[in-house]
């Protein structure tokens, strides 16, 4: 449950709204189930400060894309607040501490890597 909670932190955090069913899909192994590796994930660049995530994440079936929600939903998860708080600051430390490194693997201008930040990652939006 935690690393599925944690896929859904992480896809509001980036601006992935483009999640659905299979990015969270389940592999059968001899000793039970895993989550498959995550992929296609996409960061949408947004428009205004509201999103809306493509699957619904809490029982009450929010969807949107901002972290008071998300945290909200954790004891779905088998999580109390303070865990889910936890998990979403270090997942922002980790994108703004390792920002750079990665847009350098990718080769991204600084415009390029301009556009991302505050858009599409931590988009402001979130924090609403």
């Amino acid at each position: 449950m935690l690393e599925l909670y944690s896929r859904i932190v992480f896809n509001v955090l980036c601006g992935n709204t483009d999640d659905h069913g299979k990015n969270h899909a389940f592999l059968v192994e001899t000793n039970g189930l895993r989550l498959s590796p995550a992929y296609d994930i996409c960061p949408q660049a947004r428009t205004g400060r509201e999103a809306n995530q493509a699957m619904a994440y809490a029982a009450d079936g929010s969807r949107a894309a901002n972290i008071r929600d998300v945290i909200n939903a954790a004891p779905n998860y088998h999580l109390d607040r303070t865990e889910a708080q936890a998990l979403v600051d270090h997942q922002i430390a980790t994108i703004r501490n390792e920002w750079d490194t990665v847009c350098d693997a990718g080769e991204l201008t600084m415009a390029q890597r301009a556009a991302f930040m505050e858009r599409q990652f931590l988009n402001p939006g979130i924090f609403d």
